[in-house]
């Protein structure tokens, strides 16, 4: 026997071996961690989580500085508590579009759906920099889990 037929052969036993134990449960695949809506409080029947972005400036030029400020909420009627989740700010790329860096602002956060965990976060600063032509420059903030 050669040596590729021994390495063949060593690969189909540990995928053969691989695949029984995954079959059996041996192995058990991690899963991430997700954001948690368990009926809390009762009759709730699902979340009401905004993210808000405002900036501080409406007209900018490059090279000046936005700063961005984002507001989560939850509440209202039906709303559900939110736990563990993360909160992103995605600032403008150079064609405008907000597909440029992502600041996480938080991770594992709560929001009571009484509306006692509405957060205002630390204002966020941008220095524009877009393309030639570029008349917008939109940032999102997303609450994911």
């Amino acid at each position: 026997m050669n040596r590729h037929e021994i390495g063949r052969r060593r690969f189909t036993a540990f995928a053969l071996i691989a695949v029984m134990a995954f079959v059996l449960g041996i192995v058990s695949v991690a899963r991430s961690p997700r954001a948690a809506a368990d009926q809390s409080p009762p009759g709730c029947t699902s979340n009401n989580i905004k993210a808000n972005v405002a900036k501080d400036k409406t007209v900018a030029r490059p090279g000046d500085t936005i700063d961005y400020t984002v507001t989560v909420t939850n509440g209202g009627a039906g709303a559900c508590d939110i736990s563990d989740a993360t909160v992103t700010l995605t600032l403008p790329a150079a064609d405008g579009t907000a597909t440029g860096s992502v600041i996480t602002l938080d991770s594992g956060a709560s929001f009571p759906a009484d509306g006692s965990g509405d957060t205002t976060y630390p204002a966020q600063s941008w220095v524009v920099a877009v393309n030639p032509g570029v008349a917008n420059a939109v940032a999102k903030a997303e609450v994911s889990g």
